[in-house]
């Protein structure tokens, strides 16, 4: 696995993660106002990795009190299979911790394989659902609720 150069990201790279969102993650695309608000939300925890100054994936995260909340990842195309993502969690739960979460929660359709995969591997595990959660032109599907333990609190 090649390593990429993961930052935090910024005001600056706001359209960059709206093309990316846009095209990988078409059904949840966030708005550019959408997502400035939460990059300047002091409570977040938004990562990118670049490839030559090349977004090619992000997380975006928010941090309230001990617990990490995973919004958004996301690979370019291009890119998957790469371990670009598993890079980025990994960068993304060791942020977390040294932001003193000793929890990491996220959601994901339950149709969505590789994610699932993703975080299983990150050692997430499946504590609830949410029937007909997302809103799919297949129609509704359930969400995976999942939690990581970071810490002992």
């Amino acid at each position: 696995m090649s390593a990429y150069r993961t930052v935090e990201l910024a005001e600056i790279d706001i359209v960059a993660i709206s093309l990316l969102v846009a095209r990988c993650l078409p059904h949840e695309a966030w708005s550019e106002s959408q997502l400035l608000a939460h990059i300047q939300h002091p409570d977040t925890l938004n990562l990118g990795a670049y490839d030559e100054g090349q977004l090619i994936a992000f997380g975006i995260s928010r941090v309230v009190l001990d617990e990490a909340e995973l919004y958004q990842i996301a690979t370019h195309p291009d890119y998957v299979g790469r371990g670009i993502g598993t890079q980025l969690m990994n960068d993304m739960l060791s942020l977390w911790r040294l932001r003193g979460c000793v929890m990491g929660l996220l959601e994901v359709n339950v149709t969505n394989a590789s994610a699932l995969r993703l975080y299983e591997k990150a050692g997430f595990i499946e504590n609830g659902r949410r029937a007909g959660y997302y809103r799919t032109e297949s129609g509704p599907q359930d969400a995976v609720l999942m939690q990581r333990v970071l810490a002992e609190g």
